[in-house]
């Protein structure tokens, strides 16, 4: 299952991304979260997952610049897409780090393609960024960055790590295949 964040004032506009994006990956399970405001969204959004955020830089209220730099205190990680009707991308836009920036006015077909390039870019990202590993009885979360080597240890993989600047081992049930 994916989710699908949309952030516009015009619920055509929405009605549009929602059809694209359903045009673009019909074999996927999408779940959609629909706000009419920067504010509506961050009062929602803390609760929920997000894989993509396309987001209208001309929100009342709470513009898309100010509504992303508050999205990314709770999905650092999420595909991030402005789009404006007349707006431009400025420099201090991309400290959010926005992997797109589409113009509204774009032909169906550039739209489309677009489209399909942020939702292949959402697939790639879903490739697992934890393992669990196993210390002293008690199971982790291991960031796959954190990992610095896979040592095979018999019936088991032994993960050697840094975290926090220390020098830390977990041991997995996996075998070096699975890695």
């Amino acid at each position: 299952m994916y989710y699908v964040a949309i952030c516009d004032e015009h619920e055509e506009f929405i009605q549009y991304m929602k059809a694209l994006v359903e045009w673009c990956m019909p074999e996927e399970k999408m779940e959609f979260l629909e706000y009419r405001s920067g504010e509506e969204l961050i009062a929602d959004i803390k609760e929920k997952d997000c894989d993509l955020l396309i987001l209208n830089m001309e929100l009342k209220g709470m513009d898309g610049k100010e509504t992303a730099k508050v999205f990314r205190e709770f999905f650092p990680d999420t595909l991030l897409v402005f789009c404006s009707d007349t707006h431009q991308p400025t420099a201090e836009v991309f400290e959010v780090q926005p992997y797109r920036y589409w113009l509204k006015s774009y032909t169906n077909e550039r739209m489309e393609k677009e489209v399909n390039a942020v939702l292949e870019q959402m697939q790639h990202n879903r490739v697992p960024t934890c393992v669990v590993g196993k210390k002293d009885g008690n199971y982790f979360k291991v960031h796959i960055d954190n990992v610095l080597y896979i040592e095979l240890a018999r019936r088991k993989s032994l993960l050697h790590c840094k975290v926090n600047q220390k020098d830390e081992t977990y041991t997995s049930t996996m075998k070096l295949e699975e890695w």
